[in-house]
Protein backbone atom coordinates (compact mmCIF):
# COMPACT_ATOMS: atom_id res chain seq x y z
CA UNK A 1 0.00 0.00 0.00
CA UNK A 2 1.33 3.51 -1.05
CA UNK A 3 2.07 5.69 2.16
CA UNK A 4 -0.58 8.40 1.13
CA UNK A 5 -3.62 5.87 0.33
CA UNK A 6 -5.13 6.02 3.64
CA UNK A 7 -5.50 9.86 3.13
CA UNK A 8 -7.34 8.85 -0.04
CA UNK A 9 -9.82 6.83 1.58
CA UNK A 10 -10.33 8.74 4.34
CA UNK A 11 -10.25 12.11 3.37
CA UNK A 12 -14.03 12.73 3.52
CA UNK A 13 -14.39 11.64 6.83
CA UNK A 14 -10.53 13.38 7.76
CA UNK A 15 -12.56 16.83 6.57
CA UNK A 16 -16.20 16.04 7.64
CA UNK A 17 -17.20 19.17 9.44
CA UNK A 18 -16.44 21.63 6.32
CA UNK A 19 -19.68 23.14 5.39
CA UNK A 20 -19.54 22.73 1.84
CA UNK A 21 -23.16 23.51 1.10
CA UNK A 22 -22.53 26.20 2.89
CA UNK A 23 -19.43 27.41 0.94
CA UNK A 24 -21.31 27.20 -2.48
CA UNK A 25 -24.09 29.27 -1.19
CA UNK A 26 -21.70 31.86 -0.06
CA UNK A 27 -19.88 31.75 -3.77
CA UNK A 28 -23.09 32.32 -5.33
CA UNK A 29 -24.25 34.90 -3.12
CA UNK A 30 -21.19 36.71 -4.05
CA UNK A 31 -21.71 36.42 -8.08
CA UNK A 32 -25.37 37.54 -7.26
CA UNK A 33 -24.24 40.65 -5.72
CA UNK A 34 -21.90 41.57 -8.78
CA UNK A 35 -23.56 40.36 -11.53
CA UNK A 36 -27.57 40.58 -10.05
CA UNK A 37 -28.18 36.86 -11.48
CA UNK A 38 -27.05 33.03 -10.54
CA UNK A 39 -24.09 31.91 -12.82
CA UNK A 40 -25.41 28.87 -15.59
CA UNK A 41 -21.68 27.62 -16.11
CA UNK A 42 -19.17 27.15 -13.54
CA UNK A 43 -16.01 25.84 -13.61
CA UNK A 44 -13.87 24.40 -10.38
CA UNK A 45 -10.23 24.07 -9.81
CA UNK A 46 -9.06 21.78 -7.84
CA UNK A 47 -12.37 19.50 -7.27
CA UNK A 48 -10.82 17.42 -5.11
CA UNK A 49 -13.48 13.96 -3.88
CA UNK A 50 -16.32 16.39 -5.62
CA UNK A 51 -18.13 17.58 -2.54
CA UNK A 52 -18.17 20.98 -3.64
CA UNK A 53 -18.50 19.89 -7.11
CA UNK A 54 -21.74 18.26 -5.86
CA UNK A 55 -23.09 21.30 -4.87
CA UNK A 56 -22.47 23.31 -7.76
CA UNK A 57 -24.37 20.76 -9.36
CA UNK A 58 -27.49 20.98 -7.86
CA UNK A 59 -27.31 24.74 -7.80
CA UNK A 60 -26.48 25.53 -11.65
CA UNK A 61 -26.67 24.38 -15.31
CA UNK A 62 -23.49 22.84 -16.10
CA UNK A 63 -19.82 22.27 -13.80
CA UNK A 64 -16.83 21.57 -15.48
CA UNK A 65 -14.41 20.29 -12.85
CA UNK A 66 -10.72 19.74 -13.51
CA UNK A 67 -8.09 18.26 -10.68
CA UNK A 68 -4.49 17.37 -11.84
CA UNK A 69 -4.54 14.52 -9.15
CA UNK A 70 -6.10 11.31 -10.64
CA UNK A 71 -7.19 9.74 -7.65
CA UNK A 72 -9.11 12.53 -7.15
CA UNK A 73 -10.46 12.80 -9.91
CA UNK A 74 -12.09 9.02 -9.62
CA UNK A 75 -12.94 9.36 -6.21
CA UNK A 76 -15.46 12.78 -7.92
CA UNK A 77 -16.51 10.54 -10.73
CA UNK A 78 -17.36 7.66 -8.99
CA UNK A 79 -19.68 10.47 -6.19
CA UNK A 80 -21.21 11.86 -9.04
CA UNK A 81 -22.59 8.87 -10.72
CA UNK A 82 -23.61 7.70 -7.09
CA UNK A 83 -25.29 10.95 -6.80
CA UNK A 84 -27.17 10.53 -10.48
CA UNK A 85 -25.74 14.09 -11.37
CA UNK A 86 -25.00 14.51 -15.39
CA UNK A 87 -24.45 17.74 -15.83
CA UNK A 88 -20.66 17.38 -14.85
CA UNK A 89 -17.51 16.66 -16.78
CA UNK A 90 -14.48 16.28 -14.67
CA UNK A 91 -11.42 16.38 -16.33
CA UNK A 92 -7.50 15.30 -15.06
CA UNK A 93 -5.77 17.92 -16.80
CA UNK A 94 -4.24 21.19 -15.75
CA UNK A 95 -6.75 24.27 -15.56
CA UNK A 96 -4.05 25.61 -18.70
CA UNK A 97 -4.99 22.99 -20.87
CA UNK A 98 -8.72 22.52 -20.55
CA UNK A 99 -10.31 23.14 -23.77
CA UNK A 100 -13.41 24.92 -22.82
CA UNK A 101 -14.29 28.32 -22.16
CA UNK A 102 -16.70 30.99 -21.42
CA UNK A 103 -17.67 30.18 -17.56
CA UNK A 104 -19.82 32.75 -15.87
CA UNK A 105 -17.96 31.61 -12.78
CA UNK A 106 -14.49 30.07 -11.55
CA UNK A 107 -13.87 28.48 -8.20
CA UNK A 108 -10.34 27.39 -6.59
CA UNK A 109 -11.88 26.36 -2.91
CA UNK A 110 -10.42 24.98 -0.06
CA UNK A 111 -6.32 25.99 -0.64
CA UNK A 112 -6.33 25.26 -4.04
CA UNK A 113 -4.17 28.69 -4.48
CA UNK A 114 -1.92 27.35 -1.42
CA UNK A 115 -0.88 24.05 -2.58
CA UNK A 116 0.40 26.00 -5.64
CA UNK A 117 4.42 26.06 -5.81
CA UNK A 118 6.07 28.91 -7.01
CA UNK A 119 4.71 32.81 -8.40
CA UNK A 120 5.34 31.63 -11.96
CA UNK A 121 2.79 28.61 -11.30
CA UNK A 122 0.38 31.20 -9.76
CA UNK A 123 0.43 33.87 -12.75
CA UNK A 124 0.11 30.65 -15.13
CA UNK A 125 -3.00 29.90 -13.46
CA UNK A 126 -4.63 33.17 -12.95
CA UNK A 127 -3.74 34.20 -16.79
CA UNK A 128 -5.56 30.32 -17.72
CA UNK A 129 -8.77 30.89 -15.39
CA UNK A 130 -8.76 34.74 -17.30
CA UNK A 131 -8.66 33.36 -20.30
CA UNK A 132 -11.64 30.83 -19.57
CA UNK A 133 -14.15 33.11 -18.19
CA UNK A 134 -17.05 34.82 -20.12
CA UNK A 135 -16.27 39.60 -19.93
CA UNK A 136 -17.67 39.67 -16.64
CA UNK A 137 -17.12 36.39 -15.24
CA UNK A 138 -16.31 35.94 -11.67
CA UNK A 139 -13.60 34.17 -9.85
CA UNK A 140 -13.66 33.38 -6.43
CA UNK A 141 -11.07 31.11 -4.10
CA UNK A 142 -9.82 31.04 -1.01
CA UNK A 143 -6.29 30.39 0.84
CA UNK A 144 -4.47 30.49 3.67
CA UNK A 145 -3.34 34.38 4.82
CA UNK A 146 0.50 34.14 4.48
CA UNK A 147 0.81 36.72 6.71
CA UNK A 148 -1.00 35.61 9.98
CA UNK A 149 0.81 32.05 8.96
CA UNK A 150 4.31 33.68 9.42
CA UNK A 151 3.54 35.35 12.59
CA UNK A 152 2.07 32.31 14.23
CA UNK A 153 3.56 29.52 12.22
CA UNK A 154 1.01 25.97 11.56
CA UNK A 155 1.31 24.26 14.94
CA UNK A 156 0.91 20.50 15.33
CA UNK A 157 -2.92 19.06 15.95
CA UNK A 158 -4.06 15.45 16.76
CA UNK A 159 -7.66 14.15 15.95
CA UNK A 160 -9.58 10.38 16.59
CA UNK A 161 -12.49 9.11 14.49
CA UNK A 162 -14.54 6.22 14.40
CA UNK A 163 -15.48 4.58 11.04
CA UNK A 164 -16.94 0.92 10.61
CA UNK A 165 -15.76 -0.18 14.09
CA UNK A 166 -12.53 0.99 13.51
CA UNK A 167 -10.19 4.03 15.39
CA UNK A 168 -8.34 6.67 12.86
CA UNK A 169 -5.69 8.76 14.82
CA UNK A 170 -4.28 11.61 12.84
CA UNK A 171 -1.63 13.78 13.43
CA UNK A 172 -1.20 16.49 12.22
CA UNK A 173 2.37 18.22 11.61
CA UNK A 174 4.23 21.39 9.96
CA UNK A 175 7.22 22.35 9.26
CA UNK A 176 8.13 26.01 8.09
CA UNK A 177 9.92 27.77 6.18
CA UNK A 178 9.36 31.63 6.50
CA UNK A 179 11.95 33.15 4.47
CA UNK A 180 11.07 30.78 1.71
CA UNK A 181 7.14 31.23 2.73
CA UNK A 182 6.49 27.34 2.40
CA UNK A 183 5.18 25.23 4.83
CA UNK A 184 5.19 21.39 4.47
CA UNK A 185 1.87 19.94 6.33
CA UNK A 186 2.83 15.70 7.33
CA UNK A 187 -0.28 13.98 7.75
CA UNK A 188 0.25 10.85 9.82
CA UNK A 189 -2.59 8.42 9.91
CA UNK A 190 -3.40 5.23 11.73
CA UNK A 191 -5.77 2.91 12.24
CA UNK A 192 -6.39 0.15 14.63
CA UNK A 193 -9.17 -2.00 15.70
CA UNK A 194 -9.03 -2.20 19.18
CA UNK A 195 -5.36 -1.66 20.91
CA UNK A 196 -3.98 -3.70 17.62
CA UNK A 197 -2.80 -1.36 14.75
CA UNK A 198 -4.00 -2.33 11.55
CA UNK A 199 -2.49 -0.26 9.36
CA UNK A 200 -0.13 3.56 8.95
CA UNK A 201 0.52 5.61 6.22
CA UNK A 202 1.61 9.24 5.84
CA UNK A 203 1.21 12.00 3.28
CA UNK A 204 3.36 15.85 3.31
CA UNK A 205 1.94 18.70 1.37
CA UNK A 206 3.28 21.21 0.36
CA UNK A 207 1.72 24.88 1.00
CA UNK A 208 2.89 28.69 -0.05
CA UNK A 209 2.44 31.31 2.23
CA UNK A 210 1.03 33.71 -0.12
CA UNK A 211 0.50 37.53 1.40
CA UNK A 212 -2.10 38.93 -0.02
CA UNK A 213 -0.35 41.42 -2.06
CA UNK A 214 0.73 38.74 -4.04
CA UNK A 215 -2.29 37.34 -5.03
CA UNK A 216 -3.56 40.89 -5.64
CA UNK A 217 -0.39 40.96 -8.19
CA UNK A 218 -1.02 38.24 -9.41
CA UNK A 219 -4.97 39.23 -10.06
CA UNK A 220 -3.84 42.28 -12.04
CA UNK A 221 -0.84 40.61 -14.06
CA UNK A 222 -3.32 38.40 -15.56
CA UNK A 223 -6.14 41.25 -16.45
CA UNK A 224 -8.21 40.65 -13.97
CA UNK A 225 -10.15 43.40 -11.52
CA UNK A 226 -10.03 42.52 -7.87
CA UNK A 227 -13.35 42.78 -6.92
CA UNK A 228 -13.38 42.29 -2.48
CA UNK A 229 -10.31 40.46 -0.51
CA UNK A 230 -11.95 39.31 2.86
CA UNK A 231 -11.59 36.90 5.59
CA UNK A 232 -12.50 33.27 4.98
CA UNK A 233 -15.43 32.86 5.60
CA UNK A 234 -16.34 36.08 4.10
CA UNK A 235 -17.22 38.93 6.30
CA UNK A 236 -17.62 42.14 5.39
CA UNK A 237 -14.65 43.80 6.78
CA UNK A 238 -10.86 44.44 5.97
CA UNK A 239 -8.90 41.68 6.57
CA UNK A 240 -5.98 41.82 8.90
CA UNK A 241 -3.22 40.47 9.55
CA UNK A 242 -4.29 37.62 12.33
CA UNK A 243 -7.27 36.37 9.64
CA UNK A 244 -5.47 32.57 8.65
CA UNK A 245 -7.34 32.45 5.65
CA UNK A 246 -8.90 34.98 3.11
CA UNK A 247 -11.22 34.93 0.02
CA UNK A 248 -10.77 36.83 -2.90
CA UNK A 249 -13.26 37.90 -5.97
CA UNK A 250 -12.04 39.39 -8.75
CA UNK A 251 -13.81 39.53 -12.26
CA UNK A 252 -12.64 39.89 -16.14
CA UNK A 253 -13.68 43.16 -17.23
CA UNK A 254 -16.21 43.27 -19.87
CA UNK A 255 -14.31 45.54 -22.34
CA UNK A 256 -10.46 44.10 -22.55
Amino acid sequence: MAASDLFYRYYDLLFEEKDYKDEVRLVLDLYRKTNHSLPLRVLEIGCGTGNHTVEFSKETEEVVAVDIDQRMVRLTRDKLEESGLENVTVYDTPIEELAEEGFDVAVALFNVITYLPDTATLNTLMKAVAERLMPGGIFIFDCWNGIASIIDPPASKSSALECDGLRIDTVVSASTDLIGQLSDIRYEITVSDGDREIERGQVTLGQTLWTPMQILDAIRCAGLESVSTAPFPYEERALCENDRKMIFCCRKPLVA
